[in-house]
């Protein structure tokens, strides 16, 4: 899930329409806040902070690299740096690195970028930052995404993380969900189990958009990995939100939550147009019920290969046929025939919706 649809969910959780958020952070037009919803416009820093205090949400939630990042509240043993730390993100991209010890050429291998663009960072040249150069950035730093961006500097300071802890969190994911070492390190393209063991006892290091890819197949956040934000349970009457797909299996956000009065397990944004015949239309916010299996014509949430979309669903066992149909004319039914429905997976039976369209 990526950073404008963090801020689309949000917004639709508030029932703020894209007018009245642009009102709120200072643009002339709700095509402005369309246009970040689908990622054509990068941001600067304090249009960030806006944005987030608009939608009374955590600066640090807005960054997401398939996953929601949180933030992390400062140790007591940090509490004194954060009292001194400098206001500006330019100054405190500059101590920070200082303070570890790095050169502005190596916190731009790490990060991706030029040392030229290091230096026009910390020379305040450049306002405007992606969020996932931001998440990239504090990993580097060991400092918290809010650390960086935040003018309160209350809020949010360093991150506590090291290799070591990294490695335990990646271990106790790994066992939560069954799998071996050896299979980890072939998702992830190592020849070979010892270089997860290496990991998980924070002998070798991972830079951060290797974090992403083992978050990835942990179906967790990169966050959750590298100390942002705790595991958390999803509360009673939240319901969590559906953010990707991963080897034909759902992947749910262990922080993102929405409030449904039905019985639901789960939600997610609809994208397309493929079921404006059942008022369902494009970013609306539909909420499931488990279940691997619906009555013939209900709608149901699928998974087809690496995506999940809305169909109606229609079984006929005795020719071993599954159609998927759309509530749009000119959409082609989708037909499986025996062996080809090993290719679906019916994760949930759509019971309600949520639309900005009347």
């Amino acid at each position: 899930m990526n950073f404008g649809t963090q801020i689309k969910i949000r917004r639709k959780m508030l029932g703020i329409t894209q007018a009245e958020l642009a009102q709120k952070v200072g643009y002339t037009s709700p095509s402005s806040i369309a246009k970040i919803e689908t990622g054509e416009i990068d941001l600067s820093i304090s249009k960030i902070e806006a944005i987030a205090s608009a939608l009374n949400i955590d600066l640090s939630s807005l960054f997401v690299t398939d996953f929601p990042i949180a933030s992390t509240k400062a140790s007591s043993a940090n509490s004194t740096y954060a009292e001194t730390a400098p206001c500006e993100i330019k100054d405190r991209i500059k101590t920070r690195r200082l303070e570890l010890g790095l050169s502005a050429e190596k916190v731009a291998e790490m990060v991706g970028v030029s040392k030229s663009t290091v230096i026009r960072w910390e020379n305040g040249d450049i306002s405007s930052l992606r969020s996932d150069i931001i998440a990239n950035l504090a990993y580097t730093l060991q400092v918290s995404p809010d650390y960086l961006i935040l003018s309160d500097i209350n809020t949010n300071f360093l991150s506590a993380f090291s290799a070591k802890q990294i490695g335990e969190r990646i271990r106790e994911r790994r066992l939560e969900l069954g799998i071996s070492q050896e299979h980890l390190s072939t998702e992830l393209g190592y020849t070979s189990r010892s270089s997860i063991a290496k990991i998980e006892s924070g002998i070798n290091a991972l830079t951060f958009p290797k974090i992403q890819e083992f978050a990835k197949v942990l179906q967790v956040s990169p966050a959750q990995l590298v100390g942002w934000e705790n595991m958390q349970k999803a509360e009673k009457n939240h319901i969590p939100v559906l953010c990707g797909v991963s080897h034909k299996r759902p992947i749910f956000s262990n922080k993102l939550f929405l409030s449904c009065e039905k019985k639901t397990d789960f939600c997610f944004i609809f994208f397309g147009d493929s079921m404006i015949g059942a008022r369902i239309h494009d970013g609306d916010i539909v909420f499931c019920r488990s279940q691997n299996m619906v009555e013939n014509g209900e709608i149901a949430a699928v998974i087809i290969g690496d995506e999940a979309t809305l169909k109606r669903v229609y079984y006929y066992p005795d020719k071993q046929k599954l159609v998927l149909q759309a509530e749009n004319p000119k959409y082609e039914p989708f037909v499986y025939v025996g062996s080809e429905l090993d290719e679906i997976n019916i994760i949930g039976k759509a019971i309600a919706f949520q639309s900005d369209v009347i």
